[in-house]
C-alpha cells in the first residue's frame, strides 16, 4: 500500500504541532504558582501592635527565646514588653506552667520573620522546638500577619498548636 507522501506529511505536521501546543499550555499551567506572594497575601491579622502568648513552663528549665529577620530588614520590630503569666489558681502548685506574653511594634516598613524558639539556654542550647511567624510592615507600621511556618528543628509539635498573634 502507498500513500502520498505529501499529505501525510502535512497530516503529520499538523498533529505534532496540534500535539506540542497543547503540551505547552498543560506544562503552562502546571508551571503557575498557587502560592500568594507575601507583600499581596490577605493578611490573618494586622495592626501596630502585635501580642504573642506562649504557652510554657519554666520548672523544666526550658523557655522561649526570640529572634528576628537578618540583613536589611533587621530592626524593622521591637520588643514594647515581655511578662510571665502563670496559669495556675492556686500558687503553692508547684511545677504549673503559665504562658509567656511577647508585645511588639513595627518600627520600619518590610518583611520580617519572627523565629521563637523553646530551648534550655543554660544547658548547652538544647532545644525543643520551634516557629517562625512570617510579617510584612507596611508603610504606617502596621504589622500584617501572613503566617506560621516550622522553624529548622525537627519536631513531632504540629504547626496548630502554636498560637496566631492578636493585635489589641
Amino acid at each position: 500500500m502507498y500513500f502520498n507522501s505529501g499529505k501525510l506529511e502535512r497530516k503529520s505536521m499538523k498533529n505534532v504541532i496540534i500535539t506540542l501546543s497543547t503540551l505547552s499550555a498543560l506544562l503552562m499551567m502546571s508551571c503557575t504558582s498557587n502560592t500568594i506572594a507575601p507583600s499581596t497575601a490577605a493578611p490573618l491579622g494586622q495592626g501596630k501592635i502585635m501580642v504573642l502568648r506562649l504557652e510554657t513552663n519554666p520548672s523544666t528549665g526550658f523557655g522561649w527565646q526570640y529572634s528576628l529577620l537578618e540583613g536589611d530588614d533587621k530592626g524593622a520590630l521591637e520588643l514594647v514588653s515581655e511578662n510571665y503569666d502563670p496559669n495556675n489558681i492556686d500558687s503553692n502548685l508547684v511545677g504549673a506552667g503559665g504562658y509567656d506574653t511577647y508585645e511588639f511594634k513595627a518600627t520600619k516598613k518590610g518583611p520580617q520573620e519572627l523565629t521563637f524558639t523553646y530551648m534550655r539556654n543554660w544547658e548547652g542550647g538544647e532545644v525543643a522546638y520551634d516557629v517562625i511567624y512570617e510579617l510584612e510592615i507596611d508603610n504606617d507600621l502596621n504589622i500584617l500577619y501572613l503566617g506560621k511556618k516550622k522553624g529548622v528543628v525537627e519536631s513531632d509539635k504540629d504547626l496548630s498548636s502554636f498560637p496566631d498573634p492578636t493585635f489589641p
